[in-house]
């Protein structure tokens, strides 16, 4: 989740094919992690055995600042298909935060979908809220 984030945020700076590579691997990373009730997992055991059933709150918020992120940054329609879908499975879930942090990385993650649809009146609502 945050190997997605940094790597996106270097993005302008490091253009190149191995960046290319490196977004692709980090997303299947996340979808890989990602549950069919919109959480996703956070520790994974060298033979590829989730350790948690699900991850915490804060890693589910890094998660979300990721994809929103990656919704504004991506130009690749595969990339932005997949990052679209697993941001708004997780969207139910936003509302049921405690973690300070949790919330303040999905917030961040809401205002990076915005920078890119700020029409989303939807998100804009979830925002304020």
């Amino acid at each position: 989740m945050r190997a997605l984030l940094v790597t996106l945020l270097a993005q302008p700076d490091f253009a190149d094919k191995r960046h290319d590579r490196r977004i692709s691997t980090y997303l299947s990373y996340i979808y890989y992690h990602h549950r069919e009730d919109g959480l996703f997992h956070n520790f994974m055991s060298f033979q590829h055995n989730f350790l948690d059933e699900v991850g915490s709150e804060d890693s589910f918020g890094r998660t979300v600042w990721a994809l929103g992120v990656l919704l504004r940054e991506t130009k690749l329609t595969s990339y932005y298909q997949l990052g679209h879908e697993l941001f708004f499975r997780s969207v139910p879930h936003f509302k049921q935060l405690r973690s300070n942090r949790a919330i303040a990385y999905t917030i961040l993650g809401i205002a990076e979908y915005l920078r890119h649809q700020s029409n989303d009146e939807v998100m804009v609502e979830l925002m304020r809220s």
